[in-house]
């Protein structure tokens, strides 16, 4: 019997190294389908990741595009009043302007004008005081003529009678003398 139980021990121990030979090799089959599993889990993963990044990328992306055209939007709504009266504002100074141009120039003219007329009233006053100056001193010797005249009892007659009055300048030039 011992044999016996010895040949039965040994078919079990050669049924278990078989087993265990079997499990073994399904282990390591198994821990290298785990390692391939691993590696595709991390593989898509890092798929994952980039698909994950890229479509937030193209949120953001799409967000600060909506996000200027509001920004624009409301901007140029603000802007765009103000960009109307600034214009308005640019041409009336530009109105202004040319108005006060053309004002300055006719009133420069106007001055002009008034001064040249100033210079002719200044010279015709000042020929007018000669005149009557000139006059008022050959009236006076005209008068003087005919008073002697009369009393002489003659008709004075010019240049027969008297003489207007004459101015010369003496030999060095520096005086009058009149007749």
């Amino acid at each position: 019997m011992r044999a016996a139980r010895r040949d039965d021990l040994q078919q079990h121990l050669q049924d278990l190294s078989g087993r265990y030979a079997s499990l073994e090799a399904s282990a390591r089959e198994q821990a290298q389908a785990a390692t391939e599993k691993l590696q595709l889990l991390d593989q898509a993963e890092q798929r994952l990741r980039e698909a994950f990044q890229n479509l937030a990328n193209r949120i953001l992306d799409d967000k600060a595009e909506r996000l200027r055209e509001q920004s624009a939007l409301q901007l140029g709504g603000l802007l765009d009043p103000l960009k109307v009266q600034l214009k308005e504002f640019r041409e009336t100074v530009s109105q202004t302007h040319a108005s006060d141009q053309r004002e300055r120039g006719m009133l420069a003219q106007e001055i002009q004008s008034l001064k040249q007329l100033n210079q002719r009233i200044s010279e015709d006053a000042i020929n007018l005081t000669r005149a009557l100056k000139g006059d008022f001193a050959h009236a006076r010797r005209v008068g003087r003529a005919r008073a002697r005249a009369r009393a002489r009892g003659v008709r004075p007659a010019d240049g027969r009678e008297y003489e207007t009055q004459m101015t010369f300048r003496n030999n060095d030039g520096s005086r009058r003398v009149r007749t």
